[in-house]
């Protein structure tokens, strides 16, 4: 490989770099990811069914965000039945969600 292409696959990788890990730094701040769909939404947790039968709860905070593709929504607006993607942190002996983010026009 020749120092151009060397140059080349150096600056790819860095740019890479830089796009992902804002990203990957603000999702897992000492948090967890879990995927699934929603069973239940009430006014302090969020319950979902992970792959199989599994269920996970999620406390719900004044500091929760939810967004729907890539708009800002309200708890109200999540529906049992849509696939979403949660973002959690532990605190005080228990999972709160950060962020609860489901895909626009993805729902039953």
């Amino acid at each position: 490989m020749n120092p151009g292409e060397r140059m080349h696959r150096l600056i790819g990788l860095t740019l890479l770099l830089v796009t992902l890990l804002p990203a990957a730094s603000r999702a897992h701040q000492g948090g967890t990811d879990a995927k699934g769909v929603v069973k239940e939404v009430a006014a302090d947790h969020i319950t979902i069914i992970e792959h199989g039968d599994e269920t996970a709860t999620f406390a719900l905070t004044p500091r929760t965000e939810f967004v729907v593709g890539t708009t800002p929504a309200k708890r109200e607006e999540i529906r049992s039945g849509w696939r979403v993607v949660i973002h959690a942190k532990k605190m005080g002996g228990r999972l709160e969600a950060v962020l609860v983010r489901t895909a626009a026009g993805a729902h039953p």
